[in-house]
């Protein structure tokens, strides 16, 4: 599905991973580009700084940004460094993942973020609701809840177990397909060095 490349072409499109803590926006980064870049952790705040990932799919490449998770509380330490760099890629992004918790359903981090979001950016939002791992816990999604965000309906996913990230890999690239960069071949792709 993915590999990673020491220099990305610039002319790729830009996807963003954007949510709060804990909603596994690290755990799908690592699903999406098949590394293990992201840390993953059970304690809030783990990722603090953004990582930059490469996507392949069906021959076709993309950039993937996965970027702190957000509490929206001013004592957090770094919360505002992490908010403005949230920001930040979702300027840049062509696509934006709003990454939520299936278990948890929505919080109020998740509506602040919907309007922030509606405030500075016009451009295609997947919501999606992550940790789906059972049938159970996909029901949870059709809830009045989700639809308070405005942001349509919530694709289910688990990072995980992988399920529907083939779907999820799909509607990106349909949506990238609308923008004005479009995912593209790359012929070589050099590892990493670290």
């Amino acid at each position: 599905m993915t590999k990673q490349t020491a220099q990305f072409d610039q002319k790729l499109p830009i996807i963003a991973i954007v949510g709060r803590v804990n909603v596994g926006k690290s755990t799908l980064f690592n699903k999406l580009t098949q590394g293990n870049k992201a840390i993953m952790s059970t304690i809030p705040g783990t990722t603090r700084t953004s990582n930059e990932g490469l996507i392949s799919w069906r021959g076709k490449h993309t950039k993937l940004i996965d970027t702190g998770g957000l509490t929206f509380e001013d004592e957090v330490i770094f919360e505002n460094e992490i908010l403005e760099q949230s920001e930040r890629a979702m300027k840049i992004a062509d696509v934006i993942l709003f990454v939520t918790d299936a278990e948890t359903g929505i919080l109020p981090q998740e509506y602040e973020l919907a309007k922030r979001m509606r405030r500075i950016i016009t451009k295609p939002v997947i919501l999606i609701a992550n940790k789906a791992d059972s049938k159970k816990k996909e029901m949870n999604i059709y809830g009045p809840d989700y639809a308070k965000l405005g942001l349509g309906d919530a694709f289910p996913v688990s990072a995980v177990s992988g399920k529907n990230i083939g779907e999820l890999l799909d509607t990106i690239y349909k949506k990238l397909h609308t923008t004005k960069i479009r995912p593209k071949l790359i012929k070589e792709i050099e590892p990493i060095n670290i």
